[in-house]
């Protein structure tokens, strides 16, 4: 008599699926049977959104039901349509990018925060006059963000060619003011990255030091009115702060308040630094807290 075959359990051939290279092979697993169907629609947790996707999406996001992170590329539609579209899509989101668009989705943002408030991460970098109006909006909409990266927002010839920082009190950028309502709001922030906005001062970095108590990384290049104060006032009051990255902060000299403040930087484990013609000033200045064994220390 033969043996009764055994099924193996779900979880089973989860961690077998999961082995696979890659997870394209998920297709071909789907047509064997109805229930490799079911799991592997259950194993996705990542998901690109391109203009060609746009078609098949509102079948994609109903058959992917676990879905936590999801990346907008080379998409040249209406984006806050597309966010409306994410939002009633039922999903409960945890990462989302939207690098390299023509205009922030204000609407779409909206429309997502009110369903989707576990969102931890935010990718909005290189978007088209980003403005204050838009952090306020981020604030609102996802109050548990960790990570944040609002970097080289494009604004092409929207400036007076004199750069005056005047032009900082303009609505159309990014000041301190933006910043200073995220820090308020964004209690868990654990990482912001803030390159190339280039009228936030060091006010923007003693509001995130003083409101964001679990602040870990930091990264700020061209940003042009950031000063050693600034950065000095975030190593003395950051008490988790465990990886900083600077460059093109304009630092004529290396002053001995700066200097002194990375004594205060006791968890600080990574030190990136990119300003020409100062590395030799900046590795004689820091010989004694490269010599600790569990910093990794970058100058260019």
């Amino acid at each position: 008599m033969a043996e009764k075959s055994v099924d193996l359990p779900q979880e089973c051939w989860e961690l077998i699926f999961n082995s696979l290279d890659h997870h394209r092979y998920f297709e071909s697993l789907s047509l064997v049977s109805i229930r490799f169907l079911s799991i592997t629609d259950q194993l996705p947790r990542t998901f690109t959104i391109s203009s060609q996707v746009i078609p098949f999406l509102p079948c994609l996001l109903s058959r992917f039901r676990n879905l936590k992170e999801i990346e907008i590329r080379e998409f040249e539609g209406d984006l806050n349509s597309l966010l409306y579209q994410i939002s009633k899509s039922g999903l409960d989101l945890e990462t989302l990018s939207f690098s390299k668009q023509n205009l922030f989705p204000l609407m779409g943002v909206r429309e997502l925060g009110l369903r989707m408030r576990n969102l931890r991460k935010l990718n909005c970098s290189k978007v088209v006059s980003l403005q204050d109006s838009d952090l306020f909006v981020i604030g609102n909409s996802f109050p548990l963000l960790e990570d944040l990266d609002i970097s080289f927002p494009q604004y092409y010839s929207r400036f007076n060619p004199n750069g005056s920082l005047a032009l900082a009190s303009f609505s159309g950028v990014v000041t301190d003011e933006g910043i200073f309502d995220l820090a308020m709001k964004l209690n868990r922030l654990c990482k912001i990255n803030l390159s190339g906005n280039h009228f936030i001062t060091d006010k923007s970095l003693q509001s995130l030091s003083s409101n964001c108590a679990l602040l870990r990384e930091v990264v700020i290049h061209d940003c042009d009115f950031l000063t050693q104060n600034g950065i000095s006032f975030i190593m003395r009051n950051c008490d988790n702060l465990c990886s900083i990255s600077l460059d093109s902060l304009g630092i004529p000299y290396i002053d001995s308040f700066f200097q002194e403040s990375f004594s205060y930087a006791k968890t600080l484990c990574e030190l990136h630094l990119q300003i020409p013609n100062l590395t030799a000033i900046f590795q004689n200045s820091f010989d004694p807290f490269l010599s600790n064994s569990r910093t990794v220390a970058n100058f260019k």
